[in-house]
């Protein structure tokens, strides 16, 4: 499994780490790449220590995009998990406005799977 982004506070990590950690109870093969760099870096490391995942998510930090086609192929699924975040001094809202990076891994044959948020379902089949 692989996702490849900004590590922004609405890409929602927490929720894709929690729902990892679960399929790895089942799945004790399962891995989780994350490919990309940003703010949420050193909480996320901790967030998948916390869960025990440590052997099991590499963060390969950020991939140029002429360099990223081999981390779609080296993926069973490309999975995004974007959420509408708002920040809590300002009540700004960011949302992903389209999600290119699910045409991408769409695009190198990899099967995808996103949430229903911002526009992501603009480019995603039901």
């Amino acid at each position: 499994m692989t996702t490849a982004c900004r590590l922004l506070p609405k890409k929602d990590f927490d929720f894709l780490l929690q729902a990892f950690a679960r399929l790895h109870q089942r799945l004790r093969d399962a891995h989780l790449m994350i490919v990309g760099s940003g703010p949420k870096a050193s909480s996320l490391r901790r967030l998948a220590n916390s869960h025990g995942l440590q052997h099991a998510v590499t963060f390969a930090g950020a991939v140029t995009h002429t360099l990223m086609t081999p981390y779609y192929w080296a993926s069973d699924v490309f999975v995004l998990a974007s959420k509408v975040h708002t920040n809590r001094i300002s009540g700004q809202q960011d949302a992903e406005t389209m999600g290119r990076v699910l045409c991408e891994a769409n695009a190198a044959g990899v099967p995808v799977m996103a949430t229903r948020s911002g526009g992501i379902p603009s480019v995603m089949p039901r």
